[in-house]
């Protein structure tokens, strides 16, 4: 800007209610005093009593909540304070807006005496308004911007606009100003190290201090120059807005933080959960599976302590961002009332420095990993059978498939625990037949407690494996939507969970799978039972009882089947 520091601007455009600058600038059109449309509401509504007229906070005049006015000027004037600027070439151009912004749009010169429309809001000087607004009909006048019919003097003077335009047009060599406040006090001059002579330019190209000599040198050829004060605003603002946005960047780093922590605690707590889970299942196995115990509590330590030591350690480099942006911060104020040379010295090294958060940027995240419940939450009596074949809690349940709900083209056995596609083996009609999928229900469903099944898959191409409600429609395809399953299609050697989500590409090895079902605790986990890994996980209120079933595809005659393991 040619004059004035960007301190004159926010000081200017300040309210002088929350000392903040201007957001939603409304002026009183009884005073012409300017504040925030919120400042404003809240100030009348807090110290003003029923019955009592409402007054301006500032000179006291009686003013009515409803008799204000937005302030466009203002309201324009802020939003390019506001704005981002990358670096001072881009200033320099910014400079000319705001002084656009600050010219009334009658006479193309700098306001003056301004004043505001109550009707429309726009500014225009006193006597240019009185001279070149068109009358209407009704003897009131045409706002020259969008021509709104305002009633006659239907204006309000606009005294924060008229003391922004005098700290603008006040004298620009500030160095004189404060000599003769300062009765004519000797100035330590500052000197071209190279020719001598009296430093009074800023190179913008080279973003260096010059003298006369210098700008007339081959180094400096075909640059861009500006006297010491107006050089000394552009860095301000620059200084200026980085400020604003490493403000914004530290509440940002400072909420994130605070999820972080937030996130932490949580983890902790699931993991003191799952572990008296884990230590309540193998209290029942007694003193010879203490071994075993150990083995899967290192197991939840080897899952959780990384991703909380992954946590902690993103935690404080959230904490060491926020403390870089509160060095530079500091170091931006100072820089904010320093003097002209000392603003304007190392300039280079200081923005480099202090003004680029695009390094503080990267990387900030909320590490928000959740391992599956599945992992370690499931049937961990049944893990240890596997290795010591010691008592069972739940035990692998004995399931038999029931006739009645098989499909007219699959074959069941004799003892009721497989069932392959054989086209049209059920003649006789029953209302629990599912007509529309190769599957059949078991005889046994579940309304509260823990079970566990497994079923050969082997040499399978195409399998279904899940739960279903009893109530579930058995005439048409809508029996996906209550059913918890699992869906293997080698065609495309994928396994998805209810027909939606895909667990796995590799899971063309697969031999038999295990289904685990928590009914009070609302959770559904299926694993490879062969090595007891777990595949996926399923979380959901349940409701009525849930059956068994498999199912297969109408390409093939392999049989699936319910293994019932025995000790």
């Amino acid at each position: 800007m040619a004059c004035g520091t960007i301190e004159n601007l926010s000081d200017g455009l300040s309210c002088p209610l929350c000392h903040h600058i201007f957001k939603d600038p409304v002026t009183l059109q009884s005073c012409g005093h300017n504040f925030c449309h919120t400042c404003l509401q809240r100030q009348q509504k807090s110290g003003v009593r029923e019955g009592q007229d409402k007054t301006c906070p500032v000179c006291k005049k009686i003013c009515p909540a409803h008799l204000c006015i937005p302030n466009i000027t203002m309201s324009d004037l802020v939003g390019r304070i506001k704005e981002n600027r990358e670096d001072i070439r881009q200033m320099l151009k910014a400079s000319q807006d705001f002084s656009d912004q600050l010219a009334c749009s009658l006479c193309c010169e700098r306001f003056r005496d301004p004043v505001s429309l109550q009707t429309c809001g726009h500014s225009f000087c006193h006597e240019c308004l009185q001279k070149k607004a068109r009358s209407t009909n009704q003897g009131g006048t045409l706002c020259p911007t969008c021509n709104q019919a305002c009633p006659k003097k239907s204006y309000v003077h606009d005294h924060v606009l008229g003391s922004l335009v005098k700290r603008i047009n006040r004298p620009g060599n500030r160095d004189q100003e404060q000599g003769r406040e300062e009765g004519q006090e000797q100035k330590l001059v500052h000197e071209c190290d190279k020719h001598k002579e009296r430093i009074s330019l800023f190179c913008l190209y080279d973003q260096t201090l010059c003298c006369l000599v210098c700008r007339d040198s081959f180094q400096h050829e075909q640059h861009k120059f500006l006297p010491l004060a107006e050089a000394s605003d552009l860095i301000k603002v620059v200084v200026y807005v980085n400020v604003q946005k490493q403000l914004m960047l530290m509440n940002k780093v400072t909420n994130m933080s605070d999820d972080q922590e937030e996130r932490m605690t949580e983890h902790k707590t699931n993991k003191v959960q799952v572990s008296e889970h884990i230590t309540k299942e193998f209290e029942k196995l007694h003193k010879f599976l203490e071994d075993a115990k150990s083995d899967q509590l290192q197991q939840l330590d080897v899952t959780y302590d990384p991703l909380l030591k992954k946590m902690e350690e993103n935690k404080e480099t959230l904490r060491k961002k926020q403390k870089l942006l509160e060095t530079n911060l500091e170091e931006c104020q100072k820089k904010l009332v320093d003097s002209d040379i000392g603003a304007l010295q190392d300039i280079r090294e200081f923005l480099s420095q202090h003004c680029k958060t695009g390094q503080i940027e990267e990387n900030l995240t909320v590490i928000k990993e959740k391992p599956e419940t599945g992992l370690f939450k499931g049937p961990f009596q049944y893990y240890t059978w596997k290795r010591m074949l010691s008592v069972l809690q739940p035990a692998a349940a004995p399931l038999v498939l029931d006739p009645q709900t098989a499909n007219w083209d699959v074959l069941l056995s004799k003892d009721l625990t497989s069932l392959s596609y054989r086209q049209n083996i059920f003649t006789l009609f029953s209302e629990r037949r599912s007509l529309h999928f190769h599957v059949a229900l078991t005889t046994e469903c579940f309304s509260d407690g823990r079970h566990y099944f497994e079923v050969d898959v082997d040499g399978k191409k195409e399998w279904i494996v899940g739960l279903a409600k009893d109530t579930v429609e058995r005439k048409r395809d809508a029996i996906i939507d209550d059913i918890y399953c699992s869906i293997f299609r080698n065609s495309h050697g994928e396994l998805f969970i209810s027909d939606s989500v895909v667990v796995s590409v590799a899971c063309v090895t697969l031999k038999r799978v295990g289904m685990y079902l928590d009914y009070t605790g609302g959770q559904v986990s299926f694993y490879n039972a062969e090595k007891m890994t777990h595949l996926h996980s399923l979380s959901a209120n349940f409701t009525g009882e849930l059956c068994p079933y498999i199912g297969t595809s109408g390409l093939e005659e392999v049989p699936i089947k319910i293994v019932h393991l025995r000790l």
